[in-house]
């Protein structure tokens, strides 16, 4: 009984207090969490590349984010690493985030978000650049808004960022690389380079 108690307080208390740091909300889909500026952003980075709340989900899984006003200081890390999905619902509500993301700082799978599986990206606008500086080792993937989506929605987006593949595998505007997902409505403005399987909308789909 001790043992589990413990084991509940791990997961449960950094849990809690990750909630606190957004500009407000609770995560629900009528009362999201709300990111406002680059410290709301760079929380929900942190947490998403740092916390699991279970063996295969994220503690975002199926939470709602609402982002509420432009973010015009740069983003210099993606939301979702390599082993580390975003697993929720972030609508943009039209407002624009600027990125400025080096690789390889950022990993393998580089954008807004690095990776999202059963998630949801809605009416976010980018801005800014992203660049990968040398090889990376393959698979890898690079865009504006995710670098990979698995089983994903993304819809009403906008790309105006510059996205600079350099040799990565798969290098697209919205993403780089999406499997069972859905793009929808989506639109790229910014200038988008690399080696192999690329595209204005998503470099490879599958």
């Amino acid at each position: 009984m001790q043992n589990f108690l413990t084991l509940l307080f791990l997961f449960a208390f950094p849990t809690a207090n990750l909630f606190s740091q957004f500009w407000g909300g609770n995560g629900t889909e009528n009362d999201p969490f709300l990111i406002n500026n680059i410290d709301n952003l760079n929380h929900l980075a942190d947490s998403v590349n740092t916390y699991w709340a279970h063996p295969i989900q994220n503690w975002c899984y199926d939470l709602y984010f609402n982002q509420t006003s432009n973010i015009m200081i740069p983003l210099t890390k993606t939301i979702g690493i390599s082993n580390r999905y975003f697993q929720g619902h972030y609508n943009g509500q039209e407002h624009y985030v600027t990125l400025n993301l080096l690789s390889p700082n950022n990993g393998y799978y580089v954008g807004l978000f690095g990776r999202i599986m059963e998630a949801s990206v809605r009416y976010a606008t980018i801005y800014g650049s992203v660049t990968i500086t040398h090889f990376m080792g393959s698979p890898n993937s690079t865009a504006g808004i995710t670098g990979t989506a698995i089983r994903s929605t993304i819809e009403y987006c906008r790309n105006y960022a510059v996205i600079n593949g350099y040799t990565n595998d798969h290098v697209g505007g919205i993403a780089g690389d999406a499997a069972f997902s859905e793009i929808n409505n989506c639109v790229n403005l910014g200038n988008v380079e690399g080696f192999n399987n690329i595209g204005g909308i998503v470099g490879r789909a599958s």
